[in-house]
């Protein structure tokens, strides 16, 4: 179920099949599914990297296709303003809530984290953004 769709093999916009995973997120009711949810977007991210690199291979070695926090913190933030998920941040604090420490220590709570600093870097951003409305208002 939360597994890359090989069908889908050209897609309009960057990172399009990791954006459709993330809009099922609202599908899931416990807080695991919606962490595996993360877990196969950061796969597909990877996925995604390696198609589009692919084709280039002999111009570029594996050190290059390595993600940093901050790449794959972009990234996400990518996905997340073209998923349009409003509530996005309501889904974040349902895996805080309910998850454990140890959970949260793994892999899966890494990219939760990146997740959830993405959604907290997008609201400042607005807040910013309706601050200055009201200031020139």
């Amino acid at each position: 179920e939360f597994i890359r769709t090989k069908n889908i093999e050209y897609l309009s916009y960057p990172y399009e099949t990791a954006i459709q995973l993330l809009k099922q997120i609202k599908k899931y009711k416990t807080p695991f599914e919606k962490m595996m949810i993360i877990a196969s977007i950061s796969n597909e991210i990877t996925e995604c990297i390696n198609d589009f690199w692919r084709n280039l291979s002999e111009y570029i070695t594996n050190d290059l296709l390595n993600l940093e926090i901050d790449q794959l913190m972009a990234i996400f933030i990518y996905i997340i303003i073209k998923a349009q998920i409003f509530d996005i941040s309501v889904h974040c604090k349902i895996i805080k809530s309910f998850t454990t420490c140890l959970t949260q220590a793994s892999m899966i709570g890494y990219y939760y984290s990146t997740v959830e600093a993405s959604v907290l870097y997008i609201q400042s951003i607005k807040n910013i953004n309706d601050l200055f409305k009201n200031k020139v208002n």
